[in-house]
């Protein structure tokens, strides 16, 4: 019996061994036992047997994010021998902290061993915190505002030159106002500051919040996640949380809501303006007078501004009011909103016509006061269209009563009075014979000083043909490049007309051209140079520009023919008593 029963106890003994064996040929190791919640880290599971049976790595997604998983296979063969090598990589990051385990994974029949780790809680970065070579703060511009109101907040990522970031990412604002507008404003270009004499590149991202119910707004923890190399160049990843922000948002005062029902401009500046194009404010019946209002706030959207001008009452008059022109202009310190509206007035009979004065209500947000953008009642001179012809020939025309009277009064023999009026009419003939001649040969002259003045400008007139051309040839790409709406395009175009309209002193910039003319387009221009020196190029409007272009181009062109050079006569008979 004895006998008998070694060799199963041996073959027991093998099989345990043998399994033992096996199971020791899989290893699972991590690059670090001690990290922080946020912070990523290698687990490797090794072989150098065949395994029998596909792992299942399901059970690491309890306690762990799986950002990344690779296997590889190496086979070498030295004296002879052949050795081979099976390795599964994973990028793992924790879900929580404390002490915790890598389970055993099985491999078939075969398993790996357990890891404790020892993962620490992460908490939010603080602003001026520096432990690390990459962290993040976050500022909001207040922390009350009233409804409707833009909230900027900022969020910071500072990272150090001497990090090799790869990889990054940040997570979507998240608020508590489903109904609030979120907005990203023109973000600024990555810059440096040294912080305690370290050196660090900063990403900035800027967001304009525009809360729509009172009550507190809560701003939920953005989460940065970058993958950085070390010295070794093995891939790190490191996840950043930022800290909640609450807002208190205010609702509207109740003595505004009371008094201005349906307008409500929270802002902290709020401009009013008014421009005529006719110069002007007596015109003739039938005549059009255009003006232009504007409203321009800075905190808003254009969705924000109420209609500017008031219907008229009056008789005699008729306005025609053209599509509102609204634009937002979007930067890193928010938002300027505008909104534009052109009338026309066109009067139906002679008289005087007063517009309205026009009042808007706002509330000033850095003071906490209602005030009024205003504008004056204007008064319109309205004269009849008079026929001169008629006028005229009614003045001129002699009474035919008067004139009998005097001959009948005058008899058959002239007086003394008609005896010098001869005299005298004599006299003036020959004075007007002679300077007729004087006038003919001046005539002569001028037509002479012309036509040498052309032949010496023969070859100009090929030049100014080419330059007439040229202007033609940027005005169309320009309003092209305008309706297009592309900034850099009308920029280098601008410069090109600026030198055909100053071509003595042509400027250099889009402000140099800004500072020769007048509203609107000086504005425009404005608009267009902060539009170029920003990060967002898509949110210009053009239109407005090219509408500025076509209005100072009719101003320049009723300039020139007022200005033609009207021959004056070169002599004035004058009567004189002798």
């Amino acid at each position: 019996m004895v006998i008998i029963a070694r060799p199963w106890v041996f073959l027991i003994v093998l099989l345990l061994v043998s399994n033992a064996v096996f199971a020791a040929g899989i290893n699972a190791e991590v690059d670090r036992r001690v990290m922080q919640e946020d912070e990523s880290f290698y687990l490797t599971f090794s072989s150098d047997v065949e395994v029998n049976g596909a792992p299942d790595f399901s059970a690491l997604e309890t306690d762990f994010r799986i950002l990344s998983r690779n296997q590889s296979s190496n086979i070498q063969i030295i004296n002879g021998q052949m050795s081979r090598e099976m390795k599964w990589r994973f990028m793992l990051m924790p879900k929580r902290g404390g002490q915790l385990t890598i389970p055993s994974i099985a491999f078939g029949r075969d398993k790996s061993n357990e890891v404790q780790l020892n993962v620490i809680v992460a908490k939010p970065s603080q602003n001026g915190a520096i432990k690390d070579l990459l962290y993040m703060e976050t500022d909001v511009d207040r922390k009350s505002a009233y409804v409707q109101s833009q909230i900027i907040y900022t969020i910071r990522i500072y990272h150090a030159l001497a990090l090799n970031l790869i990889n990054a990412s940040l997570s979507d604002l998240e608020i508590s106002d489903s109904d609030a507008i979120v907005e990203k404003l023109t973000e600024n270009k990555p810059y440096e500051k040294i912080v305690n004499g370290k050196r660090y590149k900063v990403f900035e991202k800027k967001f304009a919040l525009f809360a729509q119910k009172s009550g507190k707004l809560i701003i939920e923890p953005m989460i940065f996640e970058g993958q950085y190399l070390d010295r070794r160049r093995i891939s790190h990843t490191k996840r950043l949380r930022s800290k909640k922000t609450e807002i208190d948002i205010q609702a509207i005062p109740s003595q505004h809501l009371a008094s201005y029902p349906g307008v409500w401009l929270p802002t902290h500046q709020l401009v009013l303006r008014e421009k005529w194009l006719e110069k002007t404010t007596k015109i003739k019946v039938g005549e059009p007078l255009t003006r232009t209002l504007t409203i321009v706030a800075n905190g808003l959207m254009s969705s924000q501004l109420p209609e500017i001008n008031k219907s008229l009452d009056a008789n005699g008059i008729k306005q025609y009011v053209d599509q509102p022109s609204l634009n937002d202009d979007n930067s890193h310190e928010g938002f300027i909103a505008r909104r534009e509206e052109k009338i026309a007035y066109i009067p139906s009979k002679p008289g005087i016509i007063t517009l309205p004065s026009i009042e808007v209500p706002w509330w000033n947000t850095e003071k906490n006061t209602q005030e009024f953008a205003r504008l004056p009642s204007r008064t319109i001179e309205v004269v009849a269209v008079t026929d001169q012809n008629n006028t005229r020939a009614s003045t001129d025309t002699p009474d035919a009563s008067n004139a009998g009277n005097s001959s009948s009064a005058s008899g058959s023999e002239p007086s003394l009075t008609e005896s010098r009026i001869g005299s005298a009419s004599s006299r003036w003939f020959w004075v007007s014979v002679v300077l007729l001649i004087v006038w003919f040969f001046t005539v002569i002259g001028w037509r002479i000083s012309l036509r040498r003045g052309n032949l010496s400008h023969e070859t100009g007139r090929s030049g100014h043909g080419a330059s007439t051309e040229n202007i033609k040839t940027i005005m169309r790409q320009l309003k092209s490049a305008c309706r297009q709406n592309e900034p850099y395009r009308a920029k280098g175009l601008l410069i090109d007309w600026g030198r055909q309209q100053w071509p003595a002193n042509p400027p250099m910039s889009i402000g140099h051209i800004a500072e020769r003319v007048a509203e609107p387009l000086a504005i425009e221009l404005s608009l267009l140079n902060h539009v170029l020196y920003s990060d967002d190029k898509n949110h210009w409007n053009g239109e407005g520009l090219w509408q500025g272009i076509q209005q100072l181009s009719a101003q320049n062109k009723q300039k020139r023919v007022h200005q033609k050079t009207v021959i004056a006569p070169l002599f004035r008979i004058v009567t004189a008593d002798t």
